[in-house]
């Protein structure tokens, strides 16, 4: 092979040409340089097409695809012209928009590792409706603390004022705790614990239903209505009658049963059922 200026030559597998200026090509056997500087900045294929561009900032634009058969690590980040990440098969996996936004073409599996959301984020379903929205009046909090233990806090209006707020805490053990935010302090709504137990601290109400406690010949029923104030005031039933009047019957300290046109601060309030009195006093004297 000759040129007008120099002579590649040929030493094992190498070729290498002389330092001054060449016009011919290499276009057998291997080149081994400590650096190639090329003048024009282009690396051509075999068929002559341009295959990688450098320019003066150190870039390097690859007209075809970039295969690598090992881990790519790139120390500064991937800027993706257009915003796309394939699969091996050609199908879009992962997908990137203008405003950080990304979506994945398939399902998204997390092995080991934590999922944190920053502020502002929203968790959607296909028709765009949020399932879980955190921002900055509604989710805070949505974490697994140890084992089965999951706590949410979420603002039902997304209110400033903080009302409607709502806590729920699952707990190693089979505990749930539904908390309500309420006189700037939490307070528990209602509350299951590992013993089958169910708390409830607000009311409970039965639309069109009944209530009902044990089961018939297995479990007895039992209704336990509490003293409050110290024991000062007794704990009572509410039956209505057929024109809505309420009738509050309540107990004695000595197990007579009264009743009270409206809920009773005191044992004194209202009078006997049925001349209980009378006969306790046939009893006692007898």
């Amino acid at each position: 092979m000759s040129s007008t200026s120099t002579t590649w030559s040929t030493q094992g597998n190498t070729k290498a040409g002389a330092t001054v200026t060449s016009t011919d090509s290499l276009t057998t056997g291997t080149l081994t340089a400590d650096t190639l500087q090329l003048a024009s900045n282009i690396i051509k294929a075999s068929d002559g097409d341009t295959a990688i561009t450098l320019d003066t900032s150190s870039n390097a634009l690859i007209a075809g695809g970039l295969t690598s058969t090992t881990l790519l690590t790139a120390t500064a980040g991937i800027k993706l012209g257009n915003n796309i990440i394939y699969a091996s098969d050609g199908g879009t996996a992962i997908t990137l928009d203008t405003s950080d936004n990304v979506t994945i073409g398939g399902d998204l599996t997390v092995n080991g590792n934590d999922i944190e959301f920053g502020n502002g984020a929203i968790i959607e379903n296909s028709s765009n409706s949020a399932i879980l929205a955190f921002t900055t009046e509604t989710i805070y909090q949505f974490k697994s603390t140890s084992g089965n233990d999951l706590t949410m806090i979420f603002d039902a209006d997304a209110g400033e004022d903080n009302s409607d707020r709502w806590s729920m805490k699952f707990a190693d053990g089979g505990n749930f705790t539904l908390s309500s935010y309420a006189t700037d302090e939490w307070v528990t709504a209602l509350q299951f614990t590992n013993t089958s137990d169910a708390t409830i601290g607000g009311d409970l109400l039965s639309v069109g239903g009944e209530f009902v406690a044990g089961v018939n010949s297995s479990v007895r029923g039992i209704l336990t209505l509490w003293d409050g104030s110290g024991g000062n005031q007794p704990g009572y039933l509410i039956l209505y009658s057929p024109n809505g009047t309420a009738n509050y019957i309540f107990c004695e300290d000595d197990g007579t049963l009264k009743i009270h046109t409206s809920a009773p601060t005191q044992n004194s309030d209202g009078s006997e059922i049925g001349g209980q009195s009378y006969y306790n006093r046939g009893m006692d004297g007898f």
